[in-house]
């Protein structure tokens, strides 16, 4: 398993977000309830080799997940944004699979930081 802070850097987000927990807690439930979603279009994507389709999500969870400070998150997704634009389908399925692990992990870190 990564370090804690490349899963989630808890402080950066604050930082991001002026310090503001209520703004914190709030985006992490929109994430929660998107990330599956997107999750499900990066599969259909793929699955259909729709590139542009696959580089435009990955795009969107990269840039919640920099927000967010999920850092492993963030860094497939833009591997994966890169791997879209190069037409890579064997390399994509492979990090769906990591990206499925890291919405795991972050969504373990987050539902406790809501619930603490």
């Amino acid at each position: 398993m990564p370090e804690e802070s490349m899963i989630w850097d808890k402080s950066g987000a604050l930082s991001r977000l002026a310090g503001n927990e209520e703004l914190l807690k709030k985006v992490m439930v929109l994430f929660l309830q998107q990330i599956p979603e997107d999750i499900a279009k990066l599969q259909q994507a793929i699955e259909n080799e729709q590139y542009d389709q696959v580089a435009s999500t990955a795009h969107s969870i990269k840039g919640v997940a920099g927000n967010l400070g999920a850092n492993a998150l963030l860094n497939n997704a833009a591997q994966m944004q890169q791997l879209a634009q190069q037409h890579k389908l064997q390399e994509l399925s492979d990090l769906l699979a990591q990206i499925r692990v890291d919405e795991v992990h972050i969504r373990e870190r987050f539902t406790a930081y809501l619930n603490a």
